[in-house]
């Protein structure tokens, strides 16, 4: 950091950016080409899907666990006889291959179809730098307990959900 002499001349320089100034052509009366937007029944009948599913809720499921099911598990890593690490209740998302930060090859593979009650006992990994020193680095035995198995219910196509979406009625929501 310089010292400022209040006896001496002082001098600065900046640099302002500015909007560059110049003639618009002529844009007005142009043609823009567009491709048709082609939308199926199909098409149609997805984004109402997804559009109900965002609002819906997680509710038990007595099926299989399925994609996109979650499945509510208690897990345990261990080494030996010693638990490193455990949880209960964990939220676990079929379509995603890792559990809390623990990476489980074939998971998905392993609890489709699990119900509750069901037990695994799996192969996990930790990353080098997980927060949980007893892990960090590691690969170990991991016993999965299904406690739930979680689907997803869409929000119902009713009045106030047609409300909440500025819609009169199915018809105008499918437009």
């Amino acid at each position: 950091a310089a010292t400022l002499d209040p006896t001496k001349p002082f001098e600065f320089a900046f640099e302002v950016t500015t909007r560059p100034e110049f003639d618009l052509p002529t844009w007005k009366g142009l043609e823009v080409k567009a491709p048709p937007a082609i939308v199926s029944d199909a098409d149609v009948d997805l984004g109402v899907e997804r559009l109900r599913l965002q609002e819906g809720n997680l509710v038990v499921s007595d099926a299989g666990a399925a994609a996109d099911d979650v499945v509510v598990l208690d897990w345990t890593a261990t080494e030996g006889d010693t638990t490193l690490a455990s949880e209960q209740s964990a939220y676990y998302r079929l379509g995603g291959g890792v559990l809390d930060g623990i990476v489980v090859d074939g998971l998905d593979a392993r609890l489709l179809g699990a119900k509750a009650g069901d037990t695994f006992l799996v192969e996990g990994r930790a990353a080098a730098d997980d927060a949980r020193a007893a892990l960090a680095g590691k690969t170990f035995p991991l016993r999965l307990t299904v406690q739930d198995v979680k689907r997803f219910r869409p929000a119902d196509l009713d009045e106030a959900f047609l409300k909440r979406h500025d819609f009169d009625d199915v018809d105008e929501l499918r437009k």
